[in-house]
């Protein structure tokens, strides 16, 4: 039996709606961004399913979508140097990389990881499509 994606615990403030989902296993902080500073109850209603879709995909999709950008992120770090990426790489990368945000807004979410062990100054994010296609991955520097 499958079990239906929700998002609990909501939070609004504005236009952004804060909840928690469950996704692997793992509670997850969701920001919904409706990107505009007022709604009504029902097209806020109707975002809200449309990102439980995109937030189902993502989890549908989830072991593909790290694979691929563990392989953009090891194949970035070493293209300068003589070391060929190994399996070993890219798995020690993935073993290391722990969900910590979802943002979500009309086109897509943005996934934010965290890697302790290898890129502990840095937050590693994810762009998906609304049918949960990498668009982007980034390594950005956690502020201080």
């Amino acid at each position: 039996m499958k079990t239906i994606m929700q998002l609990s615990s909501k939070h609004y403030d504005g236009g952004v709606c804060t909840a928690i989902c469950t996704i692997s296993s793992q509670d997850i902080s969701v920001q919904l961004d409706l990107e505009k500073d007022s709604a009504t109850g029902d097209e806020f209603s109707l975002f809200e399913e449309k990102v439980i879709k995109m937030l189902a995909r993502y989890e549908s999709k989830q072991e593909v979508i790290l694979n691929q950008a563990v392989k953009e992120i090891v194949n970035a770090a070493y293209e300068q140097t003589e070391h060929q990426p190994s399996k070993h790489d890219y798995l020690n990368l993935k073993a290391d990389m722990e969900l910590e945000e979802i943002y979500a807004f009309s086109d897509g979410l943005v996934l934010t990881f965290l890697s302790p062990q290898h890129y502990p100054d840095f937050d590693i994010t994810i762009q998906l499509s609304k049918r949960a296609v990498i668009e982007d991955v980034c390594l950005n520097e956690k502020e201080k």
